[in-house]
């Protein structure tokens, strides 16, 4: 899909969003507050997922994913096969506690690009 059919579809996505949610001032607090926020633009797509891919996480943050997903052992389908034999081999099962001092980079080839 080219670029400019990728903004297309989400110029239409976004449209059909503000369409269908109600105004927030007649929602309840609670609910409010509990909304997430899913309009977005191009450009806060591409700074988000660079965000997320650039540096380093502690392997307890993501290690569910890679290690016992759906609590049978397995990887989290939606990652790349090959992108999670990266931070597999940097983590071990014994990092997946949250105050774990294992830490992984998120982009393997990064340093490659700099």
């Amino acid at each position: 899909m080219s670029l400019p059919d990728v903004l297309m579809e989400e110029f239409h996505w976004r449209r059909k969003q503000q369409e269908t949610y109600r105004p927030l001032g007649q929602t309840s607090p609670l609910y409010r507050n509990s909304l997430p926020r899913v309009i977005w633009m191009s450009f806060d797509l591409v700074a988000l997922s660079g965000a997320h891919t650039i540096g380093t996480a502690r392997c307890g943050v993501f290690g569910r994913r890679l290690f016992n997903f759906t609590g049978k052992g397995d990887t989290d389908p939606s990652l790349n096969p090959s992108y999670a034999t990266f931070p597999k081999s940097e983590c071990s099962d014994n990092s997946l506690r949250l105050n774990s001092s294992a830490v992984v980079g998120m982009d393997p080839t990064w340093s490659s690009l700099v």
